[in-house]
């Protein structure tokens, strides 16, 4: 019970921040690019804290299993980021007010992000229909 009351919190903590992300949108302009990416830089980092604080709580909670499927997982994450990181461009890009946004590293991240939010997606997808068709074969 103790974990559900702190899962709780977590979850409407993160859902409040999930909603203040959409505030930059509509009290800044749109071409506001920098604010866009140092939110999004934000809440990278904040959800890389989280899974670390939640895999060692878990770890912690069952000290003599196997951890392997844990390091696999974060091993797998890993490799997917660099893989996304080197197959990202740095081609120019022209926003809608006419300026263009041309800083190589800030392309890369974002297409990076993109990448990333693209593979988790699609990996979410396959995840569920597994559950769903492993389920009606029970």
């Amino acid at each position: 019970m103790k974990n559900q009351k702190f899962y709780t919190v977590l979850k409407a903590a993160l859902l409040v921040l999930g909603l203040a992300s959409l505030l930059p949108m509509f009290l800044s302009d749109i071409n506001n690019v920098d604010l866009m990416l140092y939110c999004a830089y934000a809440y990278i980092g904040l959800a890389l804290v989280i899974l670390v604080v939640l895999m060692a709580a878990n770890m912690g909670k069952n000290p003599g299993g196997s951890k392997i499927g844990t390091w696999v997982a974060v091993a797998t994450a890993v490799v997917a980021v660099i893989v996304h990181f080197t197959v990202s461009a740095a081609d120019p890009v022209a926003l809608a007010d006419g300026s263009i946004v041309d800083d190589k590293m800030t392309l890369t991240l974002t297409d990076t992000m993109l990448y990333t939010a693209y593979a988790t997606f699609a990996g979410v997808v396959v995840a569920m229909i597994y559950g769903v068709i492993r389920n009606a074969f029970k």
